[in-house]
């Protein structure tokens, strides 16, 4: 899940979505994370007092991964290659 990611364009760099290890960062937002695996192949976090619930996805567009951000409806977003 560490890497940049994006919904349609990873040359938009105002849409990418980066996590690391120790941070996320969406929209112009970016926040410090610590990762808990979930043990049913989702990872959750706190960023800035919103939860984060991470699942790793596989589908015909690649790697990519579903978030969820609060209530919100997830995004899905792919791996842009490095």
């Amino acid at each position: 899940m560490i890497g940049s990611w994006a919904a349609l364009d990873c040359a938009d760099k105002t849409g990418l979505t980066v996590v690391s290890a120790t941070s996320y960062s969406a929209g112009g937002k970016s926040c410090d994370i610590a990762f808990n695996d979930n043990k049913d192949g989702t990872f959750s976090a706190t960023c800035n007092k919103q939860a984060l619930k991470l699942t790793p996805i596989f589908g015909p567009a690649g790697e990519g991964i579903r978030i969820a951000v609060g209530d919100a409806k997830p995004n899905t977003v792919f791996r842009c290659s490095k």
